[in-house]
């Protein structure tokens, strides 16, 4: 359940808590948030002292002292269990596109726990010059942006990297990515064979079955059932729930080779890919486009390699018409990540509910 509904149960004294043993936290960064942190807050005062809390996060770096809070607060004795090392590590690359008829330009950037690679930046970042010079002016069209993509695809399928989440911070350019993809009639863009395309067919008509006659005429219905079926997926708040479900388990079967997601889909579902890309190192946050934060990308980043079957995770920076600086990437990258702070304010609502 969401910390909100916890808190509306909390508010009602609803009858489950007395029979509560532990309460498990994921992605307890959100504390952080600064719409619902206070929630989490609330829920950690309220909650009864028999209750015992597990806090799940991969990106607190004060976490002795957000525990001692917590610990105090709840008049607990409270335990800190902590690991720096991932068990598959992650090799960060910059893609750089082909050049003509020359292989795919992949350049590593960042290896494991290591430092950035500044050689290796400056090798990219005098590609990329070369290619300006050589190209000029290089227009964003959607037919560019379909060959960085294409490319990058058949790059993958050809080095065994699939299947692979791209990150895509924006519902809107993740239909359209799929969009100008799904419009070419090659049959190479078919990323899955005979029989799992016949699978996914199957699977998919026997859960939209219970849809009304109108409901299976819906634009989006139609598109991702037939995307599915190629190996293709997009995820994000403005698809149905029930398509979003059918994605995630095909995903989860490896049916689902190339899946376009916005950030949403690195918290809380655990559905790791051998690699994952990022189209771009900074987003609109409903505010200002800023750069991710460290945190956000060590959570996109953390999808890469699937713990027992990759030796390593592949995590691929698409530099489509420009690199990104060498101290953005320093920041973002390799940046500590957010401290917990208190979001906890007084509110009327709370108020009356505590005098109830």
């Amino acid at each position: 359940m969401t910390t909100e509904i916890l808190l509306q149960m909390l508010y009602a004294n609803s009858e489950t808590i007395n029979d509560l043993e532990f309460v498990i936290f994921d992605e307890c960064h959100y504390v952080n948030d600064s719409k619902r942190g206070h929630v989490w807050e609330e829920v950690f005062i309220l909650l009864p002292g028999f209750v015992k809390l597990v806090l799940l996060s991969a990106t607190v770096p004060n976490v002795i002292q957000f525990s001692d809070w917590l610990g105090r607060t709840r008049q607990r004795k409270t335990y800190v269990v902590s690991t720096t090392k991932r068990p598959v590590p992650l090799k960060h690359y910059f893609y750089l596109g082909r050049d003509g008829k020359t292989q795919s330009q992949q350049v590593l950037i960042l290896e494991g726990e290591g430092q950035l690679l500044k050689a290796n930046y400056d090798e990219a970042a005098e590609v990329m010059k070369e290619r300006k010079a050589k190209f000029g002016f290089i227009r964003v069209t959607p037919a560019a942006e379909r060959n960085v993509y294409l490319n990058l695809i058949r790059h993958l399928q050809k080095t065994d990297k699939l299947p692979v989440i791209c990150f895509t911070l924006s519902r809107r350019k993740c239909d359209q990515n799929l969009d100008i993809l799904l419009g070419i009639k090659e049959e190479n863009l078919y990323l899955t064979s005979k029989s799992e395309s016949f699978y996914i067919r199957r699977f998919v008509r026997r859960h939209l079955k219970h849809l009304a006659a109108a409901d299976l005429k819906l634009e989006q219905v139609m598109k991702v059932s037939a995307m599915l079926e190629r190996g293709f997926g997009v995820h994000h708040s403005g698809v149905l729930p029930l398509l979003k479900e059918l994605t995630e388990i095909l995903f989860s079967s490896g049916l689902v080779k190339v899946l376009f997601a916005t950030e949403t889909f690195a918290m809380g579902v655990n559905m790791p890919a051998r690699t994952v890309v990022f189209d771009s190192l900074n987003k609109h946050d409903g505010t200002c486009r800023r750069s991710l934060k460290p945190s956000e990308y060590i959570q996109m980043a953390g999808r890469a390699g699937r713990r027992g079957k990759d030796p390593d995770g592949t995590v691929i920076i698409l530099a489509k018409y420009d690199l990104p600086s060498f101290i953005d990437c320093q920041q973002v990258m390799k940046g500590s990540a957010q401290t917990l702070e208190s979001q906890f304010r007084l509110t009327y609502h709370m108020i009356l509910n505590m005098l109830k």
